[in-house]
Formats: C-alpha cells, structure tokens, sequence
C-alpha cells in the first residue's frame, strides 16, 4: 500500500488460477491480474551481458551486475557490435530483475522520487507484472544519452541511436512493446509528439511511451512480429503492437486487458475479487484504520473468472427512454438505459463534444478518438459484452453502437477495441449520428445479438 492509500487486492497478485510460463518466450506479462508471474520466479540461466557467464538471479542486480537468460544475451551482444558499428555505443541501463528488486523500483517511482502511485503504475509495472522479471528485456540506451541528464527523460526515440534501435532491434529477436500512443504522434513520425500532443497512457499497452524499453522474443518471432506489423497498418488506427500480436497468436480476444485495480482506475480496471464475498483485507488511513472487505474499486471493477473471461450479472440491461433531435452536425441521440451492476460491455464510448460517428462511418470504420484527423477503425463484438445499438427507425441494421457508459469515460479508451465495465443505475447515453429521416430506433445488443424489443422514437 503506498502513502495515499492504494492497494492491490491479494486475489489480484496471487491469482488462485495460477502464474504466467516465465520460461516462454512469448508469454503475455501486463498490466491486467490476469498475466502476472510468480512472485518465486526466475530464469535459470541468467548470464553476464557483457561476459555471458552465468550468474544466480541473487546476483543479478542491475547497477551492479546487468544479466539476461543466456539466448538473450547472446542477441543484445550482437545489437550492441551492430549498434557501435553505426555509430552508437550502446549502454544496459537495467535488465533482468528479481520481483523483489521491481518491488524496490516501483517502489521508488512511487514515493522516493515524489510520483504518485496513480502515475508510478503507468511507468514502472508492479512486481509481478514487470517484462524485467523474465531475463529477456532491456532498458538500453547510449553512452553520450547516458551522461546527457536524467536517463528517461523525453527525446530519445528521436536520437539517431533511438531510430536505428526502432528500425533495427527486430533483426536480432528484440521487439520495442511501448510505442508512442498513435493519437499523439505527429504526422510521420514514431518517436515525435505532434503539436498539442500529450504523454498518456497507450491504451493498447496500458504504458506510457517508453523507446528505450526491449524485449526478447527470439529472431524468428521477431521477424513474424515484424511481418505481422507491417500488415496490420504502421501509423494507422489498426497498428498492433507486442501485446495484440501475442494474443493473437494465443487466440485470446479484444486488443488488451484493463489493468489490475489498484484504486486509481476505478470503473476502468479489472480483479478476481468479487466484492459482494466479504474477506479480509489491509486497513488504510483514509479509511479511518477500518479493515476493508472488497477491493479498492468495489463493484465498479470488471470482475474476471478463474479463467481470465468476465463474469457478469444475470440480470440484464434494459432501456428507459429514447430521444433523438436534430442538429446541424447530425442527430443527437439521448438513450437513458437501466444497467445492473457488474455489466460487461465495450468500446466505442462517447462524447458529447463531437459527433461519434459522421457520414458513412459505422461501428466498423469510426475515429477511435475525439480528435480531428484520427484514422477509423473497427470495433468488432466482443464475447459477452452489452452495447447500444442505434439504426434508423423501421430498419433492421444497427450501424452506430456504444458502450454503456457515460461521456466522462477518457476518450484514449477508444484505442483499443476492449471489455469494459458498464456504469451502474440509470445512465444517458449521447451518441451523434448522420441524419437518418424521421426517426431513429434504439436496442441493446450483446454478440452481435439484439436483446429484447427495440425502441423507436420520432426526431424533434
């Protein structure tokens, strides 16, 4: 628990389903309770970078000994000669660490070095959830960035050094997992922030822009990786990263996982604690010393089976009221939906800034983000989940859907397609949509499915 009061609830660190193979190469580790290693996990045969001899993960340290799984190493030797070649002599910032030692890390973001808990998380992972525990990542620099001023500081991806590693770290089995979150680049560029642009979360990794940050896959995987990137759209709203082409690979659906709930993203975040079981938990000071009896974000967490898949409320969602007018960008479309607690649903959510969806844009072609230019992309069913559906009254299409929350949900959710938790009680939901005639008809959806009658309403 940090000094402001967050926590992890236990469920969510030591999942009683079980850890991650640390020893795969292409294991999933994230943000979500989902994937985590073990707490007792280490490679077994961790080496020297520099030397390749091995050494106990005791040893391993970084700052004093910088150590890697034995294949690994042997890649970032040959990246390091290739690097020096072009000019750019190579520095280990920080490679395998223990859970203890990521524990001392995050630990420092979160208190030593003034960040908060709610900002450390989206920079440093807690122990467990961290890629430096496998022996197969690196955070890799240079010599000259090195002695330049504060070691992550902004501006190294555009460093020549920081374009080849882009271009090049895939040739030798090394992936960056962290790109820069697509809707704050600027135009043509991987590594620069466009005018306005601001550091965020990438809702496809739940982590901020981190060009320094490698991770092993091996050669052959990475060649794929590559292959598979090229194809999926560089610089468009269909770019994958590391994360969804793991899981695709994995067969596991939606584009990334909330993160574990920790108390900071409360109705955007996921746990395998169900708060209506009622068990012991830490006291915290703002709570008045009181023990806890659910997780820090109660019902409003995306609740998850032993199996990683959401478990939702048996009863279901149903519509209040429908009301469409028309106004000069389209039709404002003002949907009141009843929503049960522990309600799952997905993206596309919506704001009452800008029309969600404009001429000829769909559920399957819309700009993921409430920002002039954004490319559109698709926001395909997810398994189990609720959206709103809207179509044209007297139509059996439904062409504009959203989730079942309200318009405060940050927009840069919407750069992923993922599960989500519904809102809780009577919501409204604004959608905009292209003028459609004299009137507009609302239902509910769920696996591409409506679900019960819809509703029809005239356009003021």
């Amino acid at each position: 628990m940090d000094r402001t009061g967050c926590w992890v609830h236990r469920e969510d660190v030591l999942p009683a389903y079980g850890f991650v193979d640390g020893d795969d190469l292409l294991t999933l580790v994230n943000r979500s309770p989902r994937f985590v290693l073990s707490p007792e996990y280490a490679p077994t045969d961790l080496v020297e970078v520099d030397t390749g001899l091995p050494h106990t993960p005791e040893e391993c340290v970084p700052g004093h000994l910088q150590c890697l799984r034995s294949e690994a190493a042997g890649a970032l030797r040959l990246m390091l000669d290739a690097m020096a070649n072009a000019g750019h002599e190579g520095y280990v910032h920080s490679a395998f660490r223990s859970f203890t030692r990521q524990c001392e890390v995050f630990r420092g973001w979160s208190h030593s070095q003034g960040e908060t808990f709610c900002h450390a998380v989206t920079s440093s992972a807690i122990a467990g959830h961290s890629q430096h525990q496998l022996g197969t990542a690196v955070d890799l620099f240079t010599e000259a960035w090195s002695h330049g001023g504060e070691m992550m500081r902004p501006g190294f991806g555009c460093t020549s050094a920081g374009q080849w590693i882009d271009a090049h770290s895939w040739e030798f089995g090394y992936v960056l997992p962290y790109p820069m979150p697509l809707a704050e680049r600027a135009p043509g560029s991987r590594c620069r922030r466009r005018s306005g642009g601001e550091d965020v979360i990438d809702p496809r990794t739940g982590y901020r822009y981190e060009p320094w940050h490698l991770r092993y896959i091996g050669v052959e995987a990475a060649a794929r990786f590559h292959r598979a990137w090229l194809a999926s759209g560089p610089d468009s709203a269909t770019e994958i990263t590391l994360e969804q082409w793991i899981r695709r690979e994995r067969g596991i659906d939606a584009d990334v996982d909330l993160p574990v709930c920790d108390g900071c993203s409360c109705g955007l975040c996921t746990t395998f604690h169900d708060a209506a079981a009622p068990v012991d938990a830490p006291r915290s000071s703002r709570h008045g010393g009181s023990p806890r009896t659910t997780g820090p974000c109660g019902d409003q967490a995306l609740l998850i089976g032993a199996d990683g898949a959401p478990l939702a409320n048996t009863a279901t969602p149903h519509i209040e009221s429908l009301q469409a007018r028309r106004e000069h960008s389209g039709v404002r479309v003002l949907v009141t939906v009843s929503i049960p607690a522990r309600t799952v649903t997905q993206t596309p959510v919506t704001s009452r800034v800008a029309a969600v969806y404009g001429p000829d844009a769909t559920y399957l072609s819309v700009a993921p983000f409430n920002r002039t230019g954004a490319i559109p992309r698709a926001y395909d069913d997810l398994r189990g989940a609720w959206r709103l559906a809207l179509g044209p009254r007297r139509s059996t299409q439904w062409p504009w859907r959203a989730a079942l929350r309200a318009s405060n949900t940050p927009m840069w959710v919407n750069g992923a397609n993922q599960r989500l938790p519904a809102l809780q009680g009577l919501v409204t939901i604004e959608v905009v949509i292209p003028p459609v005639g004299d009137g507009v008809r609302a239902a509910l959806v769920r696996d591409g499915h409506v679900e019960g009658p819809p509703h029809d309403a005239p356009i003021r």
